[in-house]
């Protein structure tokens, strides 16, 4: 997923939203750090970390 040395290949955008929808704290992260989908493995959703929404 990623080519050393080249910056930024490899990363998603991640921003923390407020209740209203504004956008507060953006950052950089590494896709391998995302889950692929909300719910863990016994199907119960997911309360921590990321996960990668196709908007």
């Amino acid at each position: 997923m990623t080519i050393p040395g080249v910056h930024g290949f490899g990363t998603v955008q991640v921003a923390t939203l407020t209740e209203d929808g504004r956008e507060t704290r953006q950052r950089s992260m590494k896709l391998n750090q995302l889950h692929t989908t909300a719910a863990t493995r016994d199907g119960a959703p997911r309360r921590t970390g990321y996960v990668l929404e196709d908007t």
